[in-house]
């Protein structure tokens, strides 16, 4: 029957496509992490970072080992 929605073109309806033509799952998330940092290494991030001046959050006490160990961890202390 030619009013049939399906005629049996299998091209139209994308079935009977070859796997070469289609592309993987891998393939697609390698191509859109690519793009994503491509987009990212076109930006100027500017970051601003919250630090915890001591462990009780107690005002007007800064305890600089903490304060360290929070820009350690966060590799502030190694892009300076």
């Amino acid at each position: 029957s030619s009013s049939s929605p399906n005629n049996g073109d299998s091209q139209s309806s994308g079935i009977g496509r070859s796997s070469l033509i289609r592309e993987s799952v891998g393939g697609q998330f390698s191509r859109q992490l690519k793009d994503l940092r491509g987009r990212i290494d076109c930006t100027t991030p500017h970051y601003v970072r919250c630090l915890k001046p001591n462990d009780d959050l107690v005002p007007q006490r800064f305890e600089a080992h903490i304060v360290a160990d929070q820009l350690r961890c966060a590799g502030v202390l190694e892009a300076i």
